[in-house]
């Protein structure tokens, strides 16, 4: 898409469907779809909730769905697992990392990676809980051809105050 001066116009959106069944569980599904135009360059990032917890892709240049599922397990504790595709929104224009730089070449392949989040979240109090978390993303063909095939795993464990 070109502007009036010719040039590329920086474009993002994010659309998210969900439902929210099991009325005491609150358990939902969801699916959602992302793209981030070649141009599109983000002041202050946030990645998790459309790009994963990993953090390895900005949003630039980039497009694909997710799909999930997140309940209270028990009365404490409550669970996400999250699937995401990453692709290039085009072959033309390489992918990024989260801090902003080049993956590499260009290259043919559209699929970039795959990641599955689990996060665990128990409550301690009203405004306390414990929150764990994994990630784990494979390289498709973009990354493979370019960047290497190496498969990424994250973990983190935090406190979350709320006030």
């Amino acid at each position: 898409m070109k502007s009036a001066s010719g040039t590329s116009d920086e474009l993002q959106f994010d659309l998210e469907a969900g439902w929210t069944f099991l009325e005491e569980s609150k358990a939902r599904v969801f699916v959602g779809y992302f793209d981030a135009s070649e141009n599109f360059d983000q002041l202050f990032p946030t990645a998790h909730k459309w790009l994963g917890y990993a953090d390895l892709f900005s949003r630039r240049n980039i497009s694909g769905y997710r799909a999930g599922v997140t309940a209270g397990v028990l009365e404490k504790l409550s669970a996400s697992l999250e699937y995401h595709r990453f692709q290039r929104h085009k072959n033309s224009a390489p992918a990024y990392k989260f801090n902003g730089t080049a993956y590499g070449a260009t290259g043919d392949a559209r699929d970039i990676a795959d990641e599955l989040d689990l996060v665990l979240n128990y409550k301690l109090e009203d405004d306390l809980s414990i929150e764990v978390g994994a990630s784990r993303v494979e390289p498709l063909g973009y990354l493979k051809d370019g960047a290497g095939s190496d498969s990424a795993s994250f973990y983190y464990i935090q406190t979350n105050y709320v006030f």
